[in-house]
């Protein structure tokens, strides 16, 4: 029982470890010894290498930033296997993996709005870091930009809190496993083998975390989409406050697409409705008879019997 309880309290103060390496993760910058600070002459001197220690540790860290980086091209282009065809070229020009691609390829002519195009890509790239500003660069040289925007995360905190609780669950398993080595009965070994699966869990989850921020610290993530139109969308600057020549113009062009396309959509309506009208009209036809003639059946019963009744 001794034995136990000797194990016991070694796990708790393992776990105690852990939720100060978490609190240290966090940002404590203050310790004091037994709850009561040491304003002593060696403590102060202590103090003072360990704020130049920490000086250069700050230093270092923000020479060794974690930086992730996020970008999102839309494109417009009036030759679409073209600007594909570039698009792939700077890829593997620059080393980019292609995370996920969807290709589209629709027909909105009958609609009458000619500028949508018909085909359309949309990618997930992960681009090289170091070459993050200079991929964007040449990728707007493949058609119109319709948009752009960039975005900087720092993580740098979140991976040092990542990787010192990772550090403390290393230290907590290498002395469970010692523990397990020197059990003496299966009662402790039992109480340790739970321990070290909590442990090594955590860890786990810990370091996949990791692996994953240094995956997004080495690789950017690009979001691409290119449509292929039949002229370029004009943007609201040049809506409002353009000429008066070109609003005109461009206004009357919206009418004409616009009036097409009603005349199309009555005439494809007029279209679908046709076979309802040859399924429709006939059958309506034969249960109006139908019904007539069950109703001159009636009328002639109830004068029969009118006639039986006189």
């Amino acid at each position: 029982m001794k034995k136990l309880l000797t194990v016991l309290s070694t796990l708790l103060i393992l776990s105690g470890c852990s939720g100060s390496a978490k609190e240290d993760a966090a940002g404590a910058e203050f310790y004091t010894t037994n709850g009561i600070a040491d304003y002593s002459p060696a403590a102060m001197e202590e103090a003072a290498y360990d704020e130049k220690d920490a000086e250069r540790t700050d230093d270092e860290e923000q020479s060794s930033e974690k930086l992730v980086y996020t970008g999102s091209l839309e494109i417009e282009t009036l030759d679409y296997d073209e600007t594909v065809k570039n698009i792939r070229t700077w890829i593997d020009q620059y080393g980019v993996m292609i995370q996920n691609e969807n290709a589209y390829d629709y027909d909105n002519s009958w609609r009458g709005y000619g500028n949508k195009g018909t085909r359309s890509l949309s990618m997930t790239l992960r681009v090289p870091s170091g070459r993050f500003y200079d991929f964007l660069n040449d990728m707007q040289g493949t058609g119109k930009v319709r948009s752009l925007s960039t975005n900087i995360e720092n993580i740098t905190r979140r991976y040092s809190s990542v990787s010192t609780e990772i550090e403390s669950l290393e230290i907590q398993q290498e002395r469970l496993l010692e523990m397990l080595r020197n059990a003496q009965n299966v009662e402790d070994m039992i109480t340790i083998e739970r321990r070290l699966s909590e442990v090594e869990s955590d860890l786990k989850y810990y370091q996949n975390l990791r692996n994953d921020m240094d995956t997004d610290v080495e690789y950017s993530t690009v979001y691409l989409n290119v449509r292929e139109v039949t002229e370029y969308t004009e943007t609201n600057e040049d809506l409002y406050t353009g000429n008066f020549g070109k609003r005109f113009v461009s206004t009357l062009q919206w009418a004409g697409q616009f009036f097409v396309w009603l005349i199309q959509q009555v005439i494809l309506t007029i279209i679908r409705l046709i076979p309802v009208a040859v399924i429709g009209v006939p059958l309506i036809w034969a249960v109006r008879k139908c019904w007539r003639w069950l109703k001159g059946r009636r009328q002639a019963k109830k004068e029969v019997k009118g006639d039986k009744i006189l």
